[in-house]
């Protein structure tokens, strides 16, 4: 039989890899040169109410959109 608590304590040693691995990841929005060069967000790093991740995504939502607009058999 295994161990309950190594098994728990392994468990949280994976879930903060993890957490350290995705702040690592996602800090650009922290960098205060990344911030200043954005054109999208506030001087805190926010676009809106959303913490800004400094990349324009309006080409890929348009796409999105009429690919949806398509398949709905929706027009314009």
């Amino acid at each position: 039989m295994s161990d309950p608590r190594a098994e728990k304590a392994e468990r949280e040693r994976q879930y903060r890899a993890a957490m350290a691995d995705y702040a690592a990841e996602n800090a650009s929005h922290h960098q205060p040169q990344a911030v200043v060069a954005c054109g999208l967000c506030d001087d805190e790093g926010y676009r809106g109410l959303t913490v800004c991740d400094h990349v324009d995504h309006t080409a890929a939502a348009r796409r999105g959109m009429e690919k949806i607009r398509r398949a709905m058999g929706w027009q314009r």
